[in-house]
């Protein structure tokens, strides 16, 4: 059995949670409102750290399973999905694709009180 191909780019996490996030006009309260956690201070503050993080390179950025499952059903993806594009991510470092966090990730464009 052959191997599966290397990817041409790689994407962050933040780069994903990011554009999904522009896109959809959420905020990262909305998020954390749709994670399903039991704090949702404490999911939206997770959510801009990883936004912050994610898109500088770094070689680990330690995400748990669970922040995995409460994200990806916020963002209603298949399980499993967000933790193979952070895979990708660490594992072909010449492959990463270019990204800039946005402009008004801290001045209000993505972080607001609930």
């Amino acid at each position: 059995m052959s191997e599966a191909p290397e990817p041409v780019e790689v994407f962050s996490l933040a780069q994903y949670l990011g554009e999904e996030m522009d896109e959809r006009g959420w905020t990262s309260w909305d998020v954390a409102a749709r994670m399903g956690g039991k704090d949702l201070s404490l999911d939206a503050l997770t959510v801009d750290i990883l936004l912050a993080v994610q898109g500088v390179p770094r070689e680990k950025v330690v995400i748990g399973a669970d922040m995995y499952r409460q994200l990806e059903r916020a963002f209603g993806v298949s399980e499993g999905f967000l933790e193979a594009l952070n895979a990708a991510w660490e594992r072909y470092p010449d492959r990463r694709a270019a990204f800039e966090a946005p402009e008004d990730l801290f001045s209000g464009g993505f972080v607001a009180t609930p």
